[in-house]
């Protein structure tokens, strides 16, 4: 018939329902502008993604900027990957349990201060 039942609602539904279902998540986001807002920009598909927000608005943005994002999800790979492996678990032989706060703080954290100037805020 067509019909959903609410049991056949998973996350495997949703993602082959989405525009992007044939390819892979991104691994880095890039958001110009100096905004530190997704706007529900591929919010789904970017959850697991480093994002590096940049000051520069896009039609300055050079191949530098490019390179400036790489740079940043390299150096913030390895701990996005021990969030996610850890899922709650001990992180960096810490010894401690993350629930949801700690997570978000952990990934805030982890972000920082991405350029000279702070975090704009709205």
């Amino acid at each position: 018939q067509g019909d959903i039942k609410p049991t056949d609602i998973d996350q495997d539904l949703l993602e082959s329902l989405m525009y992007t279902n044939h390819s892979s998540n991104p691994d880095l986001l890039i958001r110009t502008s100096g905004e530190t807002r997704l706007s529900d920009f591929l919010l789904w598909q970017a959850s697991s993604s480093i994002t590096y927000f940049t000051p520069v608005l896009w039609p300055e943005f050079s191949i530098w900027h490019l390179l400036a994002g790489v740079f940043f999800y390299q150096r913030h790979q390895q701990s996005l990957d021990q969030l996610k492996k850890a899922g709650g678990q001990d992180v960096g032989g810490k010894g401690c349990q993350l629930d949801q706060l700690e997570q978000d703080t952990t990934v805030a954290s982890l972000l920082g201060n991405w350029w000279s100037g702070g975090v704009k805020t709205e």
